[in-house]
């Protein structure tokens, strides 16, 4: 279970990082359409969904790939707490920062009701799951 810590107000002390399911596919060619601009693509999925992106040459899809391989596991335990890491005063200081925009401001009563409903949901389920 992860916890996303993109928030300006809060940053948490003790970082772990939980387990993952990471993916990353191989790559493919669309080469049957003369049309289309950017021909190679990388897929990879985190958790089941699937993510693409496409790009003009096989050494960029090569290189983005490579990145997406080393770079995870360091977002991870950046962006990451761990269930076992989760006490009140964390979760109070996420509960601020779900309230809070990029800038720092306060966001609108919906889209904040909407984060902490989403976050809460999470935690739940990653907890009856562990």
């Amino acid at each position: 279970m992860l916890l996303p810590m993109n928030r300006a107000a809060f940053v948490p002390e003790a970082i772990g990082r939980p387990m993952q399911d990471v993916k990353i596919f191989g790559l493919q060619h669309r080469n049957r359409n003369a049309r289309i601009k950017r021909p190679w693509i990388v897929r990879w999925s985190v958790d089941g969904p699937q993510h693409s992106r496409a790009f003009h040459t096989r050494v960029e899809v090569d290189r983005y790939r490579s990145y997406l391989a080393e770079q995870w596991p360091e977002w991870l335990e950046r962006w990451s707490l761990r269930l076992s890491d989760l006490n009140r005063q964390v979760l109070a200081g996420v509960d601020v920062s779900l309230g809070l925009g990029e800038n720092g401001a306060l966001l609108a009563a919906s889209t904040a009701g909407r984060f902490h409903k989403t976050a809460k949901a999470c935690i739940r389920r990653a907890v009856a799951s562990s």
